[in-house]
């Protein structure tokens, strides 16, 4: 396969994890064929990728039917680049789906006035990290399947694909409206609670993407500049930490998609188990992400 692009930047931003494991699975399929790749993790305090490349390629978790804010912030300080080609892949729990489908509307227009040209977006579906929890072995299988769906669109984008969608009218009106969810994460993350359990171990300052947690004489201290990733919950080893408010948000079950990822693969299904496992509207775009070829 002839490859387009020889020089590919590859921005991430993830929480949890998911939209990590995706990038790494991008960067190394292309590696494969011998394109360069230079990844780059938006988080705060991480100094900017430099150099030339001909291919920009976006990934990042859906938050409130948008990217999170960092991914804003990081396309408002990026230079112009006339006519440069960008790709932009969000990442969810849900699929392609109401809300989801207007998902990247902002982020195609922002890099647009950069002078971007969005030749392609798509959507990968990990498991959930908020809320609902994605049932096993569900969970494994969109992990099993992640390599198979990345080549796919790898393809895609290296023959030059146009692939641009048209959201729902109410999706774009309810991602306008996502926008407000972040001050009610900020007000969650600054009220979340440590129990005695801590041991002062700093992780979990040093796995918030946001910047909103710092350690004081060895404990954490929260601010308000939280955008409900869960990653700091998920990696505390010592269950410390607690919601003040929105106590739904997090799982139970807590989340480690890097154990997940080395179990045995999941069993195939057959539609009937499928449908019993992702019961229902909510995981209709689970299901047809996972059924499609």
């Amino acid at each position: 396969m002839d490859n387009k692009f020889n020089k590919i930047r590859l921005v991430y931003y993830s929480g949890t994890g998911g939209t990590r494991i995706a990038a790494e699975c991008f960067a190394r399929q292309l590696r494969d064929l011998g394109q360069s790749v230079v990844l780059q993790r938006l988080k705060a305090g991480e100094p900017e990728a430099t150099g030339d490349f001909d291919l920009l390629l976006v990934l990042y978790a859906v938050y409130a039917f948008n990217a999170p804010e960092p991914v804003y912030d990081w396309i408002n300080r990026i230079p112009e680049e006339q006519g440069k080609p960008a790709a932009v892949i969000s990442v969810s729990g849900g699929g392609e789906m109401s809300p989801n489908t207007a998902c990247r509307v902002k982020t195609i227009k922002m890099l647009e006035k950069k002078g971007y040209q969005v030749m392609y977006e798509n959507m990968l579906v990990m498991p959930s990290n908020i809320a609902i929890a994605t049932k096993a072995p569900l969970d494994k299988m969109l992990l099993d399947i992640l390599p198979q769906k990345v080549s796919h669109m790898i393809a895609e984008i290296n023959r030059g694909k146009m692939r641009r969608t048209n959201p729902h009218l109410l999706d774009r009106a309810l991602a306008s409206m996502g926008h407000l969810e972040r001050f009610g994460a900020h007000s969650f993350g600054k009220r979340i609670r440590v129990s005695e359990s801590c041991n002062g171990c700093g992780l979990c300052a040093e796995s918030c993407t946001s910047g909103n947690i710092t350690m004081n004489a060895g404990n954490p201290t929260f601010d308000s500049k939280c955008f409900l990733c869960m990653n700091c919950f998920y990696t505390c080893p010592q269950k410390a930490l607690r919601p003040g408010i929105g106590k739904m948000a997090v799982l139970k079950v807590g989340l480690d998609l890097d154990k997940l990822a080395g179990e045995p693969p999941a069993a195939p299904m057959t539609a009937e188990q499928l449908n019993a496992a992702a019961p229902g509207f909510a995981w209709s775009g689970v299901r047809k992400y996972i059924s499609e070829d």
